[in-house]
């Protein structure tokens, strides 16, 4: 087991780091005498530019919540990948908005959705209201992928959100959860198609995935 220090002072003593996967499950990360945060987690990454990682870090450093902003912005970041998000999950959403709104370069952003059955009803979100976070501007963000999407109006508010304040958007591609049904795909292709687009040359791109997906997880 490793400990939430250790590995803050693994990362802090490679300042320099650019690129960094953390897939730690989070009961590798439970000591309950830590109090780090999830802003001590990304102000060891000061210069980094591709960073994936498992959502079960955040809810490892979310204690006390998701923080409005970070102390410092992530101004090199350029690709982000955030495996196992949840966006009914009370911090599914604002760790995703709280990292893009303090990503000013981002240029690609790809989330790989898990099933939302292991999130008990206390760690809930019910909704996403576009109009909470108006002051959204992704400059530079030309890429979004989502895998396994399971078409929740929260997934769907996101996706409209990004196509709404991204101005050089090029392709935004969602492989839809494999039990989702034809007409559906249909569906929110044309939804997001009709959604106010800020970039002109915006391709989206909706499927279904074909065969077996990971689409479920133990509750820790």
């Amino acid at each position: 087991m490793t400990s939430r220090k250790t590995l803050l002072h693994l990362l802090s003593s490679c300042p320099l780091l650019k690129s960094v996967s953390l897939n730690i499950d989070n009961s590798a990360l439970q000591d309950s005498d830590d109090d780090s945060t999830v802003i001590n987690l990304f102000d060891c990454l000061p210069v980094i530019e591709n960073l994936s990682f498992g959502f079960g870090i955040i809810e490892c450093f979310a204690h006390d919540g998701i923080p409005q902003e970070l102390l410092i912005a992530l101004v090199h970041l350029k690709y982000l990948c955030i495996k196992d998000i949840c966006f009914i999950h009370n911090y599914g959403l604002p760790i995703l908005v709280l990292l893009i709104k303090s990503s000013p370069n981002l240029e690609k952003l790809k989330l790989e959705i898990l099933d939302d059955s292991w999130v008990e009803i206390s760690e809930r979100r019910d909704s996403f209201r576009l109009e909470d976070d108006s002051d959204i501007w992704l400059e530079h963000l030309n890429e979004l992928e989502i895998i396994n999407m399971i078409y929740r109006n929260a997934e769907l508010d996101f996706v409209k959100l990004i196509l709404a304040k991204s101005p050089v958007l090029k392709k935004l591609r969602i492989f839809l959860y494999n039990e989702v049904a034809k007409d559906e795909a249909l569906h929110v292709s044309g939804i997001l198609k009709q959604s106010p687009h800020a970039s002109a040359d915006a391709e989206v791109i909706v499927e279904i995935i074909e065969g077996s997906c990971p689409s479920s997880r133990s509750v820790m």
